[in-house]
């Protein structure tokens, strides 16, 4: 159901591709959240993938990718855990993976995190999310970290 919904919104960003690694024992709840967050915003996603959770997830997620890419792409990539979030922002084509930058959840406080999300998507959709967006945005993030003993969660 998810990836469906994903699919309708993203005409229009059909070069931009989301990755997210999720834990092994990923359940329903976790579907639910992640359809509350694309649900509530207008941020479109043109691809999610769902890989498992482990150290090489950028290189196993890209490896899916990578032989497809006629050019040079960016992604984000989002390593889900329960003690945390790994985000990598990254540059590849077929023969090449760059990784521009690294972000951890533990090593970050979380409104900082709100920051690099939305200037990364201002850089990737050419605009800057208005007040009602970044609202619903947030809301959700906030409503995710609440779902996690440890309060700290994920974001793309």
């Amino acid at each position: 159901m998810l990836q469906t919904m994903l699919e309708k919104k993203s005409d229009a960003f059909k070069d931009k591709i989301v990755a997210v690694s999720i834990p092994d024992d990923y359940s329903s709840e976790h579907e639910k959240i992640l359809h509350a967050i694309f649900e509530n915003t207008t941020i479109p996603v043109a691809k999610l993938l769902f890989v498992n959770n482990c150290v090489s997830v950028v290189y196993d997620v890209l490896s899916e990718i990578l032989p497809k890419l006629d050019s040079k792409k960016d992604f984000v990539i989002a390593d889900i855990g329960y003690n945390g979030c790994r985000l990598y922002y990254v540059e590849a084509d077929r023969d090449t993976i760059e990784i521009k930058k690294r972000v951890f959840s533990d090593e970050i406080s979380g409104s900082k995190l709100d920051e690099l999300l939305f200037d990364y998507l201002k850089d990737k959709f050419g605009r800057e999310l208005n007040e009602k967006e970044k609202c619903s945005l947030l809301m959700n993030i906030r409503k995710d970290r609440r779902q996690f003993s440890d309060n700290r969660t994920y974001w793309l």
